[in-house]
């Protein structure tokens, strides 16, 4: 039997410890969230709302900006001063 080739012998060649800490590191991470947000449908509920605050907010800007930027020059505060005494 040759032990130098590991898919023939019944020998378990570990995997690089940087794979496996990669894993675990990811595993946890994903048993934290899980434990913290997802485990009671009251606080997965709770992080769905806080979720949609932020992300309604976040769009609100986001969409003002782009709308700010693409009429500069034709909305009433830059012509304001052209009106008013």
């Amino acid at each position: 039997m040759d032990l130098c080739n590991a898919e023939t012998s019944n020998v378990n060649v570990p995997k690089s410890p940087s794979r496996v800490y990669v894993r675990d590191s990811k595993m946890a991470l994903q048993t934290t969230l899980y434990n913290i947000f997802f485990k009671r449908t009251s606080t997965f509920m709770a992080s769905i709302m806080v979720g949609t605050f932020f992300f309604e907010r976040t769009l609100t800007v986001a969409s003002d900006a782009i709308f700010e930027r693409a009429n500069k020059g034709k909305l009433w505060k830059d012509i304001k001063h052209k009106y008013e005494k």
